[in-house]
């Protein structure tokens, strides 16, 4: 790691010679265990005009997330963009690259960018149920995001009345319907949102608990 980035920070070094030593540098924080800075120098190298073309290919495909867990985006938007036209990714590595790409869209304010990889993850990847209604409240959320609050509400409602959700899902989805109503200022209709959650017997304990404070945060609000 150390004689690559020395390579990298000389201004003197041919472009090709740069781009090959980001990449290697990559490699080594990579055999680090150290993901983030890894897929930081592929991007730079893949994001760099005077890198050779078959250097930044190899970028582009180094930075594909190799863990289920790797949603957390550490790549650009681009990257996630482009490996999407890759036709050589699998099912997984696809469902994986969307996953951040929609990050990526919640990190720059787009709620309804990442609503769409959301809702195309639904209709194309192969997800276990708990993945599935995991996706279903993020794009209920892309709504409130979006300050979208009757489409939100609506979401979260859908969900709250499914019978075979989990029930620590209903019971954010509940609680969500009265945030969504305090943001509107309809105090008095959040408070009895939030009863309804704190009534729920089939919600986990700490989200009735919860749903009672925010009842009566609601209540006070609508005392002024």
């Amino acid at each position: 790691e150390t004689q690559f980035a020395e390579i990298v920070r000389t201004e003197k070094v041919p472009a090709e010679l740069r781009a090959a030593a980001r990449l290697a540098l990559g490699r080594a924080h990579q055999n680090q265990g150290d993901h983030t800075a890894a897929v930081a120098q592929y991007t730079a190298v893949f994001d760099s005009r005077d890198a050779p073309r078959r250097l930044r290919e190899i970028a582009l495909r180094m930075c594909v997330p190799r863990e289920p867990g790797d949603v957390a985006p550490a790549a650009s938007k681009r990257v996630y963009q482009c490996l999407l036209e890759l036709d050589e990714l699998d099912a997984r590595q696809r469902a994986r690259v969307r996953r951040c790409l929609a990050e990526c869209y919640l990190r720059e304010s787009d709620p309804a960018g990442a609503r769409a990889q959301f809702v195309e993850l639904l209709r194309t990847a192969e997800l276990d149920p708990r993945r599935t209604w995991d996706l279903r409240l993020q794009v209920a959320h892309t709504y409130l995001t979006a300050k979208d609050y009757r489409a939100a509400r609506a979401q979260y409602a859908e969900l709250a009345a499914r019978t075979d959700a989990p029930p620590e899902l209903r019971g954010i989805a509940l609680l969500c319907i009265g945030h969504a109503l305090t943001r509107e200022k309809a105090y008095g209709a959040a408070a009895e949102a939030f009863a309804v959650a704190r009534d729920d017997p089939g919600l986990l304990a700490y989200h009735r608990r919860e749903a009672e404070e925010r009842m009566r945060e609601a209540q006070r609000a609508a005392r002024g």
